[in-house]
């Protein structure tokens, strides 16, 4: 006797619920990680920017000082 084999298609469904607002969440914390990052180093390179162009820290200090009081 010969088997006969057939191809049977199956539908179904998966419903999975997502949370939209802890995904934005997520995306909005990363995105101010990085941000903040960024900021944080330029502010890390323009600190040792004006205390390599001073001549150090005690003329960046005495320099700021004059520019603020004058």
């Amino acid at each position: 006797m010969k088997r006969a084999n057939a191809v049977v298609k199956v539908r179904s469904r998966q419903a999975v619920k997502v949370n939209v607002e802890a995904e934005l969440n997520k995306a909005a914390i990363g995105t101010l990680a990085v941000t903040s990052g960024l900021i944080g180093a330029w502010c890390i390179t323009a600190f040792a920017g004006g205390i390599i162009a001073s001549g150090g820290v005690m003329p960046l200090v005495s320099n700021w000082v004059q520019a603020v009081f004058g």
